[in-house]
């Protein structure tokens, strides 16, 4: 019986180390099922957590692949750019060389044009040097053409004035002759006139005379009678024609006479006397100084 009892205490023993154990298990395995909770609430969280950020990579991805074509747009761009600009660089050189060139063409211009201003230089040097005798000499032949003016001038004014005297004598003595002149021709009016009158008293009495005579012989003078208009008597017919003849003779006598006058640049006088005017300087009605 204590064999037993010994048995059953050791049982009960091994049965209380393994109840212990088996406490010590649960226990450990309620606290690994509490830390399995929390590991799967942790990886619930985290799993929606992933899944937010498996979200926000897929729209990141689109982001991307939406980037990816603008990039990928922008490099086509760039290329295309890049192209141009390799063709503008490919220009830009060959404007640079031609830059070049008409820089060399330039400096070579450059001192041509220098040497060529040296040589104008020294050119003006001998012009200016020139220009100044040529001035020296004209100072000299201003002065030589003023002093030779002035005696122009006073030579002229005083053959100006000799001019105006001369003239002013010629105008007297051609005042003088023109009086004369009128003078001559009034007295030589007046004899005409004096003809005239003598005419007319030869006519009067030779128209008379031939009226007695007709008287005598017939008795009746038949003869038509007609007015002189300008001697303002009735004469016959024929002494009508016979007057008209002599007063014409007079008048052709008179005309040809002032003619020959003219012609001959004389003075006719009342009695037969001329004056020449060949020898006479112009008249001159009106002179300016």
């Amino acid at each position: 019986m204590e064999a037993e009892l010994a048995d059953i205490e050791l049982r009960r023993a091994v049965l209380d180390g393994d109840a212990k154990q088996a406490t010590n298990l649960l226990t450990k395995h309620q606290e690994a099922i509490q830390e399995l909770n929390k590991l799967l609430t942790a990886s619930q969280k985290e799993k929606q957590t992933m899944v937010e950020q498996v979200m926000t990579l897929q729209k990141a991805l689109a982001d991307a692949d939406l980037e990816k074509q603008s990039l990928i747009r922008q490099s086509n761009k760039l290329e295309k750019d890049h192209q141009q600009l390799k063709r503008y660089l490919e220009k830009s050189e060959k404007e640079k060389q031609k830059v070049d060139a008409y820089l060399n063409r330039s400096t070579k211009d450059r001192n041509s044009t220098k040497a060529a201003i040296r040589e104008m230089e020294n050119e003006n040097v001998e012009l200016r040097e020139q220009l100044q005798c040529a001035q020296a000499k004209l100072c000299e032949l201003e002065k030589t053409y003023t002093q030779r003016m002035s005696q122009l001038t006073m030579q002229q004014r005083a053959d100006s004035s000799n001019e105006v005297e001369r003239l002013r004598q010629s105008l007297k003595q051609a005042e003088r002759a023109l009086e004369a002149r009128e003078r001559a021709h009034r007295q030589r009016v007046r004899g005409l006139e004096d003809q005239l009158a003598l005419v007319r008293s030869q006519f009067n009495d030779d128209r008379r005379q031939r009226a007695c005579t007709c008287a005598d012989k017939s008795g009746i003078c038949s003869c038509t009678r007609r007015s002189t208009g300008d001697l303002g008597i009735d004469v016959p017919e024929r002494m009508e024609y016979r007057s008209a003849a002599v007063v014409g003779r007079i008048g052709c006598l008179s005309s040809q006479a002032l003619e020959d006058d003219v012609q001959r640049g004389g003075v006719v006088s009342r009695y037969g006397g001329s004056t020449p005017t060949s020898d006479r300087p112009p008249i001159m009605r009106h002179y300016t100084n």
